[in-house]
């Protein structure tokens, strides 16, 4: 009797601590309407939720309707959110402001096919939706390319990456494109897309890519110069030494309207090895930054216990600074 009483109170106990189902929203918005109407939409949009999630709670409903667009709103109950893998960022189940890679619906709807099949190849999901679309409450309106699946997935997962740089330029685009399609064959990577999205009148760097195992992507300034040949020099010495140890990433210099410099950008790609840059110290004029050089990353690669690939030496107010870049090791979390 008293074991039945124990194992009755540890179902209850368990019992208890399952979280009460919650009320949810995951939204489609500016969907291209063709044919019929909002609500008969929504509710195919709700019965294929269901399919693809296993959830059968879900009803779907006509949030806005206007034109040959409509805006759908899928509530279901479920102890926790079930968020989509997509290439467009959420907050609770609804998508953050785009401002679209695309100048053009042309060009947008150009990729889609190839786009959704990579997706599925990559994801191994099924999509809910994949349309191209304008997010009204851009500051911009670009095109953006959206696939939405659900469920775990395999074998590669899909990450976004974006990134405001002022004065990018279009013609970076194939440069980028060029040095990420090189690491995405050299690290079990399949890259989507490199765009330079429009950004508050100037560019974005925006990257969507698979990858079997989770990267954490950064931009990092390695130098300000006044002139653009300065920085064009050190742009095509900082790329030879990267490439000579065997490593890729996207180095370019782009133009601050604001402070009226060139700035010279290095792409950081995180996995077991990443490039890092590291300010070693001021000096009083570039000569003697420039002499100083070997025994800086020296010293450097003994203290951090790093290998320091190589240096670079830019104006930093009245004085010089000195930038290293490492060549490190790091354990990332398990998957």
């Amino acid at each position: 009797m008293k074991k039945f009483l124990s194992l009755c109170l540890v179902i209850f106990a368990v019992h208890s601590l399952k979280a009460d189902p919650q009320l949810f929203t995951y939204r489609i918005e500016a969907w291209p309407q063709k044919g019929g109407n909002c609500e008969e939409t929504a509710k195919q949009f709700a019965t294929r939720f269901s399919e693809l999630t296993g959830i059968s709670t879900a009803k779907g409903y006509c949030r806005i309707e206007s034109k040959n667009l409509v805006d759908v709103d899928i509530v279901y109950t479920a102890e926790t959110r079930v968020n989509p893998v997509s290439t467009v960022a959420f907050v609770k189940g609804v998508p953050k402001s785009h401002q679209g890679s695309y100048d053009t619906n042309i060009q947008c709807e150009s990729e889609l096919a190839d786009q959704l099949a990579l997706f599925k190849f990559s994801t191994g999901l099924e999509a809910l939706v994949s349309y191209c679309y304008q997010d009204s409450s851009a500051f911009e309106n670009g095109w953006v390319l959206r696939i939405d699946g659900f469920g775990n997935a395999k074998p590669l997962r899909l990450q976004v990456y974006e990134e405001a740089l002022n004065g990018s330029t279009l013609e970076k685009i194939s440069e980028l494109q060029t040095v990420f399609q090189k690491y995405a064959k050299s690290k079990l990577t399949q890259l989507s897309s490199v765009s330079l999205p429009s950004y508050f009148g100037e560019r974005a760097v925006r990257l969507v890519l698979y990858s079997q195992n989770p990267l954490s992507i950064r931009t990092q300034m390695i130098g300000k110069f006044a002139s653009a040949e300065t920085c064009n020099q050190n742009q095509s010495q900082l790329r030879k030494d990267v490439t000579e140890k065997g490593e890729l990433s996207p180095i370019f210099c782009v133009y601050d309207r604001v402070t009226e410099q060139y700035k010279l950008f290095l792409f950081l790609i995180r996995k077991d090895l990443w490039l890092e840059s590291m300010v070693h110290s001021a000096y009083e004029n570039l000569a003697a930054c420039e002499n100083d050089k070997a025994a800086a990353m020296k010293e450097m690669s003994k203290n951090t216990g790093f290998e320091a690939i190589t240096s670079v030496c830019s104006p930093d107010g009245s004085r010089t600074r000195m930038d290293i870049v490492l060549k490190m090791y790091w354990k990332l979390p398990p998957n």
